[in-house]
């Protein structure tokens, strides 16, 4: 059964903290990535089809927003749906 939306903004409230510290302790960019993709992924494994793409901008701006910019073309799709 897919996760409520409230649900989700809790984890995507986790996720955007995990960043901060994902950063701190991953500044090599790949090693980031694969941390981040794994948690991403479940989360986005959790919401419906229909919130998909809504997790997935949300996903976007809290990368974005921690300066940690898109990932490489070949994990785009799991960190972003």
């Amino acid at each position: 059964m897919p996760k409520t939306r409230e649900t989700i903004e809790k984890d995507l409230a986790h996720l955007d903290a995990s960043v901060v510290v994902l950063l701190k302790e991953y500044p090599d960019k790949p090693e980031f990535w694969m941390e981040f993709s794994g948690l991403a992924g479940n989360l986005l494994e959790g919401a419906s089809s229909d919130d998909r793409g809504w997790v997935g901008k949300r996903i976007e701006a809290i990368l974005q927003r921690r300066g940690a910019g898109l990932p490489p073309e070949n994990l785009l799709s799991l960190v972003t749906g």
